[in-house]
């Protein structure tokens, strides 16, 4: 893990932790500071689709560490990029990181999903949460 990436993992980290404002994503993350990966999935998830790039950048996190879903690193990566797409700090590096632990065929398998992505597209081949 890059330096860039653990400093804007704890920076993260720290934002999620502040006072609740109200909010779909906001109750998203008071969710996921709980643990309650499927609450923060069932709340995210529909932001991402509608093209929030937090939550986008969001969901590439809990895909790369397999909180409430199954770990999947072309998932993860595909978030990351649709979110780096719209220029969310650390999400280009994020998905750059990934593709470091990914083998060519996984990075091709990330780079057409995320081509392929539309908002609010349901995307029924990308794993469910757990």
């Amino acid at each position: 893990m890059t330096l860039t990436r653990v400093i804007a993992t704890i920076i993260l980290t720290w934002s999620f932790a502040g006072p609740a404002v109200a909010g779909p994503y906001e109750d998203a993350i008071a969710a996921y500071n709980r643990g309650d990966y499927a609450a923060t999935l069932r709340q995210l998830r529909p932001l991402a689709e509608q093209g929030d790039s937090a939550a986008q950048y969001k969901l590439g996190y809990m895909y790369e560490r397999g909180q409430g879903v199954t770990q999947d690193l072309a998932v993860a990566y595909m978030w990351y990029d649709i979110s780096a797409r719209q220029h969310t700090p650390n999400a280009a590096a994020a998905r750059d990181d990934t593709a470091l632990l990914m083998s060519p065929a996984q990075i091709t398998k990330a780079q057409a999903l995320a081509r392929d992505w539309k908002p609010n597209k349901q995307l029924s081949n990308v794993a469910q949460p757990k």
